[in-house]
């Protein structure tokens, strides 16, 4: 090889060691899918909100995007993508990470028995679904969509039980695996693959609905 080539690929090396100091004593050519595996893991172990609400809010924003344009066949809401984007990474993301893997091993347990896992479950169900997910979910549409919070009531009312039955077709499943098996630094990426069926009916129950009313 020449000596510009060398010197160019010396170069390009030296270059790529000062930009990306962490990864390149990684040797990324020798990764496999183990060690691909465990840094996601650390990753999540060390930034779980970060990780959590990128992955989340991104995955919301498509699963809206899609709602809107497929299923429902009109022109994209904006204020609508953009309160389902913050409320996927802020609530769905974060706020979820904090209720299921902080707020319910203080108070119920960090045990993985059937016993603890079916209190979780109940939480869940009738506490968490129902008063905290659906009405900040609301409440955010409303603050970007109309500047007040005055239909989030009357939407709570109409809305809660499709959300609900909605709800009861994934969730029971998926929390009873997550809780009971998986480890509390990758719950979120379970949720965030799960969520993607759940969140496109979820938005097409809650807004499809308010969309076709106005």
């Amino acid at each position: 090889m020449p000596f510009h080539g060398q010197a160019m690929i010396l170069l390009g090396r030296s270059r790529s060691k000062r930009l990306f100091p962490r990864l390149w004593h990684l040797n990324l050519p020798q990764w496999n899918a183990s060690r691909m595996f465990a840094w996601y893991r650390d990753l999540n172990k060390r930034r779980p909100y970060s990780l959590a609400f990128c992955m989340l809010s991104g995955k919301a924003a498509l699963c809206d995007w899609f709602s809107q344009s497929v299923l429902e066949g009109h022109e994209v809401d904006k204020p609508r993508l953009i309160s389902s984007a913050l409320f996927g990474g802020g609530w769905q993301g974060c706020g979820q990470y904090f209720v299921y893997n902080v707020a319910f091993t203080a108070l119920i347990g960090a045990g993985t028995c059937t016993k603890t896992v079916l209190k979780k479950l109940a939480a869940d169900c009738f506490i968490h679904t129902p008063f905290m997910w659906l009405p900040v979910n609301l409440s955010m549409y409303e603050t970007f969509k109309n500047g007040s919070l005055r239909r989030v009531p009357e939407r709570w009312r109409n809305e809660v039980l499709p959300t609900m039955t909605v709800y009861l077709m994934v969730w029971p499943g998926v929390n009873f695996l997550n809780f009971m098996f998986v480890p509390i630094e990758l719950r979120m990426t379970v949720i965030f693959f799960a969520s993607i069926f759940w969140y496109v009916g979820a938005t097409y129950v809650t807004h499809g609905s308010a969309y076709a009313r106005t």
